[in-house]
């Protein structure tokens, strides 16, 4: 019997999976704090779901903090959202 086929996540679902965006998924990747990409074709990537779930198991739960919440910085006026 042949190995489960991996499930793939594809960048633009990363967020709705993992809960940080693409952007930030890549900047944990190449600091070496998130699961590598894996090369579906010249131009596709993706994660393998078991990685993800994994480093999401290994990650403290933000509700197990005592820390509160940072607040959120004020614009100043003039500058683009």
């Amino acid at each position: 019997m042949a190995p489960p086929t991996p499930i793939i996540i594809r960048p633009a679902d990363i967020q709705a999976v993992a809960g940080i965006s693409r952007t930030q998924a890549y900047d944990l990747e190449r600091a070496g704090r998130f699961p590598r990409r894996i090369r579906l074709s010249a131009r596709c990537v993706g994660w393998r779901m078991e990685d993800v779930q994994r480093w999401l198991a290994e990650r403290p739960a933000a509700a197990d903090s005592t820390e509160a919440p940072a607040k959120p910085r004020k614009r100043r006026a003039g500058c683009p959202a």
